[in-house]
């Protein structure tokens, strides 16, 4: 280079080739930034695919720099990161609630503190009162401190998520544990 010229590095293009105008675009590539993605492999990321409970559980335990192997559910029911009534249904999309309720238990295990939330109100969602009592506390504390997208209008807590909203939710998580900025 000479001297006035300047480059500009695309830390994106590195990862995933499928990201570029995603939505959650930033939250992937902070993720991928921080932590060794193990269980993603090749560079087609698929931001906008529901993602199964097995994914999600993967991508929690990269997350949480886990290795893990063939038994790695087993190993995720009791770090308490799932429940083990939701890990026989793996190759089902995971349920919102249920993986809200992941990436606060991974808030938990990477901050050594309990996440509770500071009260019982919806938190500006109306749909708060349909999420199961299991999660209920997990999902009002994700709601509380930002760790739902913001195009969210409501939880939906029973329907799919995308692999690209649980990398949102991972992002803000590595952010309140002070992990990334």
């Amino acid at each position: 280079m000479n001297p006035g010229e300047y480059a500009v590095a695309d830390k994106g293009s590195s990862f995933f080739d499928d990201i570029y105008g995603s939505e959650f675009e930033a939250s992937i590539i902070n993720v991928a930034t921080a932590c060794e993605l193990k269980s993603i492999s090749g560079r087609q990321f698929k931001p906008d695919s529901n993602i199964g409970t097995s994914d999600a559980v993967k991508l929690v335990m990269d997350v949480l720099g886990y290795k893990y192997d063939a038994n790695y559910m087993t190993a995720a029911v009791r770090a308490g990161i799932i429940r083990s009534e939701d890990s026989k249904n793996i190759s089902k999309p995971a349920a919102r609630e249920c993986v809200i309720a992941m990436a606060v238990r991974t808030y938990e295990i990477k901050s050594s503190e309990k996440a509770t939330p500071s009260g019982t109100s919806n938190a500006g969602y109306s749909d708060m009162s349909k999420v199961s009592s299991v999660f209920m506390q997990k999902v009002r504390y994700a709601a509380e401190n930002g760790l739902l997208p913001q195009s969210w209008s409501t939880i939906q807590p029973k329907a799919a998520i995308t692999r690209g909203e649980v990398m949102y939710m991972l992002e803000k998580v590595l952010a309140l544990t002070g992990d990334i900025e």
